[in-house]
């Protein structure tokens, strides 16, 4: 009989400290760190299955490059929010007004413009600048030409869907619950 009661005070004991030690905020952090290393990872190898530059981007960058990728900058500013309620965003960028160097676009907007594309106007005073700029590196645009379409490059979506696919949030899981059981 003794050993019994020993045995389901020993039973409540693990229980106690599995749950004490189930920390969701620290499991969401690590796998928020894990998703984010992974996207510039992917970034790097050019494996997201973007779709290329176009041929004036290539023109006037000298080369096909991922997202930022000459700066480095908007995979780096990629972060993570603790909200209030202790839940984590992964793929957060500040609202602090950060930008790259030499832009008008914050990390955030840009981040934006990469997952919905956008329009350069090429009518008006903006327009004629747009036109001269283009001139200057070389790129001529019809002149009943009254924007132009600057397609989507969702790297974000994409790798998530890759990531997703590939179960990575399960495994950062797994490790967590079997670090966990460790210490019982």
């Amino acid at each position: 009989m003794r050993t019994v009661v020993e045995g389901v005070k020993s039973l409540n004991i693990c229980i106690d400290k599995l749950a004490n030690g189930l920390n969701p905020e620290i499991l969401n952090r690590e796998r928020a760190r894990v998703f984010i290393k992974y996207t510039r990872q992917k970034l790097q190898e050019d494996s997201l299955g973007l779709s290329p530059n176009t041929g004036a981007t290539i023109k006037i960058q000298g080369s096909s490059h991922q997202p930022l990728s000459f700066t480095g900058g908007l995979a780096r500013e990629m972060d993570f929010l603790v909200t209030k309620d202790k839940s984590v965003e992964a793929g957060w960028f500040a609202w602090n007004g950060a930008r790259p160097k030499g832009s008008k676009y914050s990390y955030t907007q840009l981040a934006l413009l990469h997952t919905t594309g956008f329009r350069v106007p090429l009518t008006g005073d903006k327009g004629a600048r747009v036109r001269r700029y283009l001139a200057s590196q070389g790129i001529y645009v019809r002149k009943t030409r009254t924007f132009l379409l600057v397609k989507p490059r969702p790297f974000f979506h994409n790798s998530l869907n890759r990531y997703t696919v590939a179960n990575k949030d399960d495994k950062v899981v797994k490790k967590y619950v079997d670090a966990l059981w460790r210490t019982l």
